[in-house]
């Protein structure tokens, strides 16, 4: 009986230890949304995930962004950023404004 115990505990910490060092999309946007830049002074910054992709080294992400004036005047922007994101590494791949 102890040993089942024993080799039981063992498989638990294992598969604990494996899906820890795997990352999630919630965890890869978390990672992603804090390397997403702000609009600047005076404008709102929206941002919109488009698409999020899994792929065999990581994450692709495709964040939307919207910089609208705080008062509601004047021009607003949309920029779309492309984001791969690895366990240790999270590199912007494409800008188009």
């Amino acid at each position: 009986m102890r040993m089942m115990c024993v080799i039981l505990m063992v498989v638990v910490l294992i598969s604990g230890c494996a899906s820890e060092q795997r990352m999630d999309s919630d965890a890869t946007l978390d990672k992603v949304m804090d390397r997403v830049p702000t609009c600047g002074a005076s404008l709102e910054t929206i941002n919109h995930v488009v698409e999020t992709m899994e792929n065999e080294n990581g994450f692709t992400v495709i964040i939307a962004q919207d910089c609208e004036p705080e008062h509601g005047e004047g021009p607003q922007m949309r920029s779309t950023y492309t984001y791969t994101v690895t366990s240790d590494l999270v590199q912007l791949v494409d800008m188009k404004r």
